[in-house]
């Protein structure tokens, strides 16, 4: 993997990974359900002029819809960047 720069404000970079469609406690998650992990976080959200930290960090997992985010390519390799907003953290 290439290092992934910090992207800026509540930006987040996500790698693409695929999806078991059903949990171990058979919970079926929807067809436009994708998934990622953190690749990089920016700074976080600028408020009134005080910056909000981010919720998410580099390693978790995540989840989000089929229209979140724009495709970019780091040296060579497929990325989403989106706004934290348009993620859900999954636990573990």
């Amino acid at each position: 993997m290439a290092q992934v720069p910090t992207p800026p404000h509540d930006k987040v970079i996500i790698i693409p990974l695929p999806l078991d469609r059903s949990t171990a406690g058979g919970i079926a998650i929807p067809e436009d359900t994708l998934m990622g992990e953190v690749a990089a976080v920016g700074p976080g959200k600028l408020v009134e002029g005080s910056r909000v930290p981010p919720h998410v960090k580099v390693g978790d997992k995540v989840i989000y819809g089929p229209n979140a985010g724009i495709q970019v390519t780091i040296a060579g390799q497929g990325y989403l960047q989106m706004i934290e907003e348009d993620l859900t953290v999954l636990p573990g």
